[in-house]
């Protein structure tokens, strides 16, 4: 793992480059969206919906992306950008994390590079466009993967919990975060940095399990329709 005491100035230059880069994108993409003339695509349309009556799941997916439309209409007001308007928000947050676990892994150019990659990809941009549940999946996914490294490095009860709550979120977002649950287990048989304490794990473990129990819920309780 790289040295991360103090950033060097060409470090500093780099994160400040990689920053500057996610928020012109992200701010071009939120200044179009007034003039997207487009009406709502079938799946912006239907997580609107769902969002107008709040529960702990639906039919085909969990719950996340219905609750984040349904806050940003509530701030706003039903119109598409109001809609549209988290989905460039979610990427550029992401694109930070990334970043970030790139400066961790390797090092600050490294990072704003992987970042500002990130959030010019070209389905991203398509993503900053039209409602998914892989916005906010992507989010608890990286969210995640930085948490581990961190916790692996600085044990921590409270960092362990947070880790644990990105792991329930990203479950709430879309049911695939399963992938990180194999692929963080698989990293911390192979990569001793990428290894937290069992008790940590535990924690973590107890926090995702208390987010996700009231989708499963709801999901025993309507057929496992989500599941099926």
């Amino acid at each position: 793992m790289p040295d991360r005491a103090l950033p060097k100035p060409q470090d500093r230059r780099a994160l400040r480059a990689g920053l500057a880069a996610i928020l012109a994108l992200t701010l071009w993409r939120v200044l179009w969206l007034p003039f997207d003339a487009r009406d709502l695509f079938v799946d912006d349309a239907q997580y609107w919906l769902w969002g107008q009556s709040l529960d702990w799941g639906y039919f085909s997916k969990p719950p996340l992306i219905a609750w984040i439309l349904r806050a940003s209409t509530e701030i706003g007001t039903d119109s598409a950008f109001w809609i549209r308007l988290p989905l460039p928000l979610l990427h550029a947050a992401t694109a930070v994390v990334v970043m970030a676990l790139g400066r961790r892994l390797w090092d600050a150019a490294t990072g704003a590079l992987a970042g500002a990659i990130y959030a010019g990809l070209p389905i991203v941009g398509i993503g900053s466009l039209l409602a998914s549940a892989d916005t906010p999946l992507l989010l608890a996914f990286a969210t995640a993967m930085l948490l581990q490294l961190r916790l692996a490095e600085r044990p921590s009860a409270a960092t362990a919990l947070l880790w644990g709550a990105a792991i329930g979120l990203g479950m709430l977002a879309k049911y695939a975060m399963l992938y990180y649950v194999g692929s963080a287990a698989l990293a911390a048989w192979a990569l001793p940095w990428a290894r937290p304490r069992p008790r940590d794990a535990a924690l973590a473990a107890a926090a995702a399990l208390a987010l996700v129990a009231p989708n499963l819920w709801w999901n025993a309780t309507h057929g496992f329709v989500t599941l099926t």
